[in-house]
């Protein structure tokens, strides 16, 4: 969880960051075709539409940078869902592995004690025998 919260910031420093370089790069090129003091290349630009084609140009600039940004985090996102998902599933057959041992074990036990208590009470209904007072 830790790791994935790092990747998601990360992620959103890098967008942040490339958000500021594509701010800086569309005011600058606003800044080149605006008429600037009654110049008349600024006015020019204007009339022939060069400022709206840089706006709209800028505009679907900003549109690709967004889906990008959204389809790097929904990536990032079902990458981390897909470990989940495998994580869940090792956990649950990790946990089916223990409860058949448990079960092993505890069959093991059961079979364990009813052969002591056979040996017991085999050697209790027979005579002890004694090497010592035979000789």
């Amino acid at each position: 969880m830790k790791r994935a919260k790092l990747e998601r910031e990360a992620l959103n420093k890098q967008r942040k960051q490339r958000s500021g370089e594509h701010c800086k790069n569309v005011t600058a090129s606003a800044r080149l075709l605006k008429p600037k003091d009654g110049k008349v290349a600024g006015v020019w630009n204007m009339l022939r539409g060069e400022m709206r084609r840089i706006r709209k140009q800028n505009e679907f600039k900003a549109w690709q940078c967004q889906i990008r940004d959204l389809s790097e985090l929904d990536a990032l996102i079902f990458g981390h869902l897909d470990q989940r998902r495998e994580l869940s599933h090792e956990q649950k057959q990790q946990h089916q592995r223990q409860t058949d041992l448990k079960l092993t074990l505890t069959d093991e036990q059961r079979k364990y004690e009813q052969i002591r208590k056979h040996l017991q009470c085999f050697a209790k209904s027979r005579p002890s025998r004694n090497l010592d007072r035979e000789r």
